[in-house]
């Protein structure tokens, strides 16, 4: 049963990540113009952007800026060496696939289906189940014959996932 428990929770955490990751892409801003975005920064107005400036979450993204651009080295960008800095960042390469950071193992219903498949036979009887998820048999057993079948387990894990949502494109092949 705690088997069962833990991968229903999994389930639902992933469907609610993928949702909120689908929802961010959409609500993601276009890149914004680099003298409108320094004037958004420089909250003092005195022609420079500085650290304190920027605000946290924005704090490393900065300072890879400031390497990049500051010519005078005084920690801070002007108009000038923040539009050039911007451009390099923009224009530097993505990282590749290999590069990335390791992604959170996805849930793979087949692989759980063939741990809760002990004897092979490519259905999930009662006596394959533990006594408190035998109720679960019940519920995913669509043509109840009292077996979950691969399919039926592949039907029922399939409501877990969100449907995948066509990213926009950007205008000027961005």
């Amino acid at each position: 049963m705690r088997r069962i428990l833990q991968w229903a929770a999994a389930a639902c955490l992933l469907a609610a990540a993928q949702a909120a990751l689908a929802q961010d892409e959409k609500e993601r801003p276009k890149r914004a113009d680099p003298a409108e975005l320094f004037s958004r920064l420089d909250k003092n107005g005195d022609g420079t952007v500085t650290e304190d400036e920027v605000g946290e979450d924005r704090k490393s993204y900065f300072e890879r800026l400031v390497r990049a651009g500051d010519k005078n080295k005084d920690g801070k960008l002007t108009k000038d060496e923040f539009s050039e800095a911007l451009a390099a960042e923009r224009k530097r390469p993505k990282a590749t696939s290999d590069e990335k950071q390791p992604q959170p193992k996805q849930f793979n219903p087949e692989a759980f289906f063939d741990r809760l498949d002990r004897n092979g036979d490519g259905k999930i009887g009662k006596d394959e189940m533990p006594e408190q998820g035998r109720e679960f048999i019940e519920r995913l057993d669509a043509n109840k014959d009292g077996e979950i079948t691969k399919e039926e387990f592949r039907a029922a894990a399939a409501k877990f996932r969100p449907k995948e949502q066509p990213r926009p494109t950007a205008a000027g092949g961005e």
